[in-house]
């Protein structure tokens, strides 16, 4: 947390480069459990129910893959955060896009670079309406992969939830290949409170957007 303070007023790139070098941690054993097979395809959550996102308590499957009915790539993880806030994440997503070496200290492993096209309109959350250009690897090599990152309402969710105690934040949109011109998946990452804390849900739906 110093080291991030400190890159955005006093010595910007040193602190952050130095981060740059640090070990990912390992994964929960939990998580690991669930990548070896996958879940029964009723057990997906479809993406016409995401408000089921929203209430803490658990659903019937919160780490898992499979592949639907539809053909469609379903991943859902779920990622306890002590110590993190709804505000903390607000910030992060409008400040790590914004500069290359921000994005890559997210995971230096698997990040490389980053471009950023602002929203045209301010918003009640400052991601609302910006696209973001990773260039990371997430498992099939090195891509460039377009983010549209939408109000909740705009991709599925029957409100905001900017009112909902339960709930910190929330970040989702769509991603595609700008290469292809084809918009691919859904996903949302919804962060909700817990004691000292959040629980981030996270979801995906790969080819939702085909």
């Amino acid at each position: 947390d110093e080291m991030i303070e400190n890159a955005t007023t006093e010595a910007p790139f040193a602190a952050l480069e130095e981060l740059l070098d640090r070990s990912s941690p390992e994964p929960e054993p939990e998580v690991l459990a669930a990548l070896r097979d996958p879940i029964d395809p009723s057990c997906a959550l479809p993406a016409s129910q995401l408000d089921r996102l929203l209430d803490p308590a658990p659903l019937r499957v919160e780490n898992g893959w499979c592949w639907t009915r539809e053909q469609i790539g379903y991943v859902a993880v779920r990622t306890p955060m002590p110590g993190h806030t709804g505000q903390m994440w607000d910030w992060w997503f409008d400040w790590h896009p914004r500069e290359a070496l921000r994005y890559r200290v997210w995971f230096p492993q698997a990040h490389f670079d980053t471009r950023f096209v602002a929203p045209r309109e301010p918003g009640a959350k400052p991601f609302w309406g910006a696209t973001h250009y990773p260039d990371e690897d997430v498992g099939l090599g090195r891509e460039v992969v377009r983010i549209e990152f939408r109000r909740p309402s705009e991709y599925g969710f029957s409100t905001d939830a900017l009112e909902d105690p339960r709930v910190a934040t929330i970040v989702g949109g769509y991603a595609g290949s700008p290469s292809r011109r084809m918009r691919v998946a859904l996903m949302t990452h919804v962060l909700l409170e817990a004691p000292g804390g959040l629980v981030l849900r996270s979801r995906f739906w790969l080819g939702h957007g085909m």
